[in-house]
This record gives C-alpha cells, structure tokens and sequence, in this order.
C-alpha cells in the first residue's frame, strides 16, 4: 500500500455512565455467532456478524462484522474501521484484505491468520456503510438515490445506538473511529455527530467516544489533486511536458480553494493524466497487476477516492481504478468470490433478502460529497460543518531528515532546508495540543522538490 498520511485525534472525555459494567458476554446475540465459516482456522476469540436495522421503521439495515479482541477483550477498546470509496465495503477490503484477523489469499476455500490483526490490540468492528454497499440493502429505492455524506454518517450514527443495544457490555468500552481514503470525509463527520449526540443523551444512547484516527485521507480536494499529479511525475509516470500542462492548464488546482479559474485544456490535460495509469497499479506502482482482472473489461472498483475534479472524468477516472490494489494483484478477486459463496454468506447470516446482484467490493451509486472547506483546529471539529482537520501537508523526501526537520518544529528552532534554504513545511510526525483534543501527523512521500500544496505519498518497497 501506498506511504499514508495518519492523522489521530484525541478527545479525553470522561464518560458520564457505567453502562455496560453490569453485562456479560451472554448478552450478545447468539444468533449472531459466527460458527462454521469456510476455511476459517481454530481461533479462541468469537465473532459476530450480521445486520443492524438503521432509520425509521424496517426496510433498511446495515451488515456488519464484529471480533473479539485476542486476550482479555474485557479491557481493550473498540473501533470501528471505515474503508473508503465512497460506497466500498470495510468487509471486504478492511477485514478479508488489510486489518482483520481472517484474510482471503487464494480461490482456495481456507482463509489465513493475520498475526498483525488489529483485534491484538482491540475489539474490532467493520460496518458497510451506505445500503447498497456489500450486504448492506434498503427495500426502498427511493434510498438509493439520496446517498451521500450526510445520509452515510446519520446511517452510522443510527447503526451505532442500536448496535450498542445488541451489544450493551461493550457500550463502557473507550471507542475509537478509525479509516483510510475517502473516510476521510465518513470519520469526522460521523464523530460530529456522536459528539453532538452525547450533549444531553441519556444513559442509553450515550456512546464512549474517546478519538479518531484515519489514514491516506481525502480531505481536501486541491491538495489532494496536486499531490497526485506531483507524485506521478515525481516517479516518471508522467512526462515533463504533461506536468507542466496540467499545472498551467489547471491553475495548480486553486480553483479548489475558491482561488483562480481552470482553463478550458484542463479536462483533456487531466485525463492523459489519469491515462499514464491505465496498465499500472495505482497503490503500488512497482508491483504486477492482476491478469484476470484485466480480462474483466466491466471490472470498475472504486477503493481509490477520486478528489472532484477527477471523479468528473468519468471513463478516464474509471479506467485508472480498474486496476486491483495489494501486493497480490488477484487478491480483490479472492475476495469478491469468496463472499459470493453460498456457505460463507450462510455462515454470516448475510445476503438473508437474496439480493438481486453479486456481493461486490465497492457499489457504483454516484453519491452526494460534502466539501470540507473549513479547516479548523482539532478542538473545533465538532462545531465546523462539514467538519476537517487542520493538517500540514508537508513535504520532502523520505527520511530521518523529516523527522528531524518536524522536531526543529516543535522545539520552536530553525532548520535548514536543502541547498541552505529555510524549510517552512515539513513531513514528519508534529504533535499538537488543543484543548481536550491531541493530534500527530506521520507523512512518509517523495517530491522531487519542495513546493507549496499537496501531499505525495511514496509506493511501498516492502510489506
């Protein structure tokens, strides 16, 4: 996976209730229990899967997947992990592929332990979220085409409070929100609500909320925008000339910012831009990609978060995430067939409605994006709407030079940059304090030089 750009924050607040204390395991749904799932290896933690009813009335549920911590699960946190898109499942892309105990390597029917699952550490729940998305479904389609920011997180905020009711010995737990790409937008905004939530909630409905964490964001469509492109030149995926057009011709994206104006060569400049990756993998630019998936010419996955202007390009911008992320290129494969078996849905108490389509990894609704102009400090997330992070997006080559060029930071002294030049920007870990809130960055990227804007995560050279 691509060098990320981690983000946590911190919110000390001391819980008003001790509910969950007087619950037990026994508490759960024993209906949820997954028993019996195909090619599982014997493990001592359980796991719970299965649906959550969201909104008014019946009709619409969101499915999830819930593990046990390993050891002592009674003491450790829970998160909540978020994938991106918008509209990719956390099942199949966070459990069975990044963070979860049971990853899919092979068409075999057997699934690998991951000795670097985060459910060592933590109690562990992955949510699909909006409907539409993996097993999650609504019986209305009028549902489908109001999704957007705004509906994923009231969803998640809903999902939540009634998950906690299935699950009240984990509601005294600290909670954590934790994702990558476009959770980005999914994680602040849902933890404004739970923030808002909690002034006043009762006993009942109020959630531990103790901080969030989210990787490789989306956050800011110029930065985001110029950071990719300057990565791709910065690695010979583009050309000099092509570079250069796309600057000038879009303005270094400060349109964005409500600064300047694109000109009307900036969508051709932009899609020979997204072109240069039709045959390369876009999450890690020196690994193959995957043949079978090439054969697939309807194939579109959509782990990849487009910023704006990108995602306009429709075909182009289709054509560039066609390409399968991971250091198996087959590995998305795996997984899409391995959740389309009738014993595995069975076995997780998924797909009960029988749904009309094949499970797949990501859904192909166009959804409503909110803009996240303001940038606030940590301590203001939960009064700025829709909410952001304050971050620096810093640059420089990857190296001790960048944390030592952080720490200069702050410790409030000057550092030189290269060829003798002040450095105003750096990559790096920067804590912060802000009130009840405490955030650190970690950049690891790679420029060819340093320029005010955006981000340029390097590919990986190792797992």
């Amino acid at each position: 996976m691509a060098a990320f750009v981690w983000v946590a924050l911190f919110l000390a607040l001391a819980s008003p209730l001790e509910a969950g204390r007087n619950f037990g395991v026994e508490s759960r749904p024993e209906s949820d229990r997954v028993t019996g799932l195909p090619g599982q290896p014997p493990v001592e933690f359980r796991h719970y899967a299965g649906y959550v009813m969201v909104g008014r009335g019946v009709g619409k549920a969101l499915f999830y997947w819930f593990f046990e911590a390993q050891g002592r699960a009674e003491k450790k946190p829970l998160v909540l992990w978020l994938n991106g898109g918008p509209g990719c499942s956390s099942v199949a892309y966070g459990a069975a592929q990044e963070l979860g105990p049971f990853l899919v390597r092979s068409n075999a029917a057997n699934l690998t332990f991951n000795a670097y699952s985060w459910n060592k550490v933590a109690n562990l729940l992955f949510l699909e979220a909006p409907v539409g998305v993996g097993f999650s479904y609504t019986n209305r389609s009028s549902d489908l085409e109001e999704l957007g920011d705004r509906i994923t997180a009231k969803d998640s905020y809903s999902f939540l409070l009634n998950w906690f009711q299935k699950f009240p010995d984990l509601k005294s737990h600290d909670f954590y929100i934790a994702g990558e790409s476009y959770a980005g937008h999914y994680v602040p905004q849902l933890a404004e609500l739970i923030y808002e939530g909690n002034e006043g909630a009762s006993k009942e409905s109020y959630i531990n909320f103790k901080g969030l964490m989210i990787g490789n964001a989306v956050l800011n469509d110029a930065t985001d925008q110029l950071g990719m492109v300057e990565y791709a030149w910065s690695h010979a995926i583009i050309s000099d000339e092509l570079y250069a057009a796309v600057l000038k011709e879009c303005n270094s994206f400060k349109e964005e910012l409500g600064d300047g104006r694109r000109s009307n060569a900036c969508t051709p400049a932009v899609k020979a831009f997204l072109r240069s990756y039709a045959d390369i993998d876009i999450y890690s630019i020196y690994t193959p990609v995957c043949l079978s998936s090439l054969s697939k010419s309807s194939r579109l996955t959509k782990l990849v978060a487009a910023p704006r202007l990108f995602s306009e390009l429709q075909e182009a911008w289709h054509g560039m995430r066609s390409m399968p992320a991971g250091y198996d290129p087959c590995t998305e494969d795996y997984v899409e067939k391995y959740f389309n078996r009738e014993d595995v849905q069975k076995a997780l108490h998924a797909n009960l409605t029988h749904l009309s389509y094949p499970y797949s990894p990501c859904s192909h609704t166009e959804v409503e994006r909110l803009p996240i102009h303001c940038a606030p400090h940590p301590q203001e997330v939960h009064e700025c709407g829709p909410p952001s992070l304050g971050l620096q997006r810093g640059h420089g080559r990857e190296g001790p030079g960048d944390v030592d060029e952080a720490q200069h930071q702050r410790d409030g002294t000057p550092s030189e940059g290269r060829e003798g030049e002040e450095v105003g920007r750096v990559a790096g870990v920067v804590p912060q304090g802000a009130g009840g809130w405490m955030g650190g960055g970690v950049r690891g990227g790679a420029d060819a030089r340093h320029r005010e804007g955006g981000g340029a995560p390097g590919p990986p050279l190792r797992p």
